[in-house]
């Protein structure tokens, strides 16, 4: 059991961390076209759209894909739950145009406005150990804290772009909190990952 418990957690690292690459890439590239551009916001507005439309894209081919197969949305408990996980992505797709307008907006900030939007973590933990029940370790309360130091530094610089990048900042966290928090409770009562995942996808779809 031990060594199960071992693998899973490693499984969960790597996860984590392909998720953390894929993030990174995908704001890098849009960070790119948008100091490339003459319009900063415009083109960060327009690179916005295009990520929905790519979930999109991926919630239809997943979908198809679950009906030629004959699996279907069995990991469905009820339709609240699919209602929820559409919810949550529409509140993922307005995370993303936060964080893609104040990369548009505030192209210096680049490095605090996605440094702060790593807090939603902390807010789905308070989340679950409330709500859920879950127990955080002394560890995990440490690095909470480390992380709302992080914050703090930033919002200290008193300059007008330090300020309306943290805002960005905050609205795009908020977005991703909410997001994270109810996945995480629909995923606690019996939602597949996959599934959610493909929920998301179509409701960012319909965004875009």
């Amino acid at each position: 059991r031990r060594i199960m418990a071992t693998n899973r957690q490693t499984l969960s690292i790597c996860f984590a961390m392909g998720t953390m690459t894929c993030f990174g890439v995908t704001n890098w590239i849009l960070g790119y076209v948008a100091e490339e551009s003459d319009d900063h916001t415009e083109a960060s507005i327009s690179g916005a759209i295009l990520v929905w439309n790519g979930l999109g894209l991926m919630g239809i081919l997943a979908t198809a894909f679950l009906y030629f197969t004959g699996r279907g949305f069995k990991g469905v408990p009820s339709k609240k739950h699919a209602a929820w996980a559409a919810v949550a992505g529409v509140s993922l797709s307005l995370g993303m145009f936060t964080l893609k307008l104040g990369l548009g907006t505030e192209p210096e900030s680049k490095g605090p406005i996605v440094a702060i939007t790593a807090c939603n973590s902390i807010v789905v933990s308070l989340v679950s150990f409330v709500y859920l029940k879950e127990r955080l370790s002394a560890l995990q309360v440490v690095g909470m804290v480390v992380a709302v130091g992080g914050v703090i530094t930033m919002a200290s610089d008193n300059s007008g772009s330090g300020w309306t990048a943290f805002l960005w900042g905050v609205a795009t966290t908020l977005c991703f909190s909410f997001t994270n928090s109810i996945l995480k409770i629909v995923g606690h009562h019996g939602l597949g990952s996959i599934v959610g995942a493909i929920f998301l996808w179509l409701a960012g779809g319909g965004m875009g």
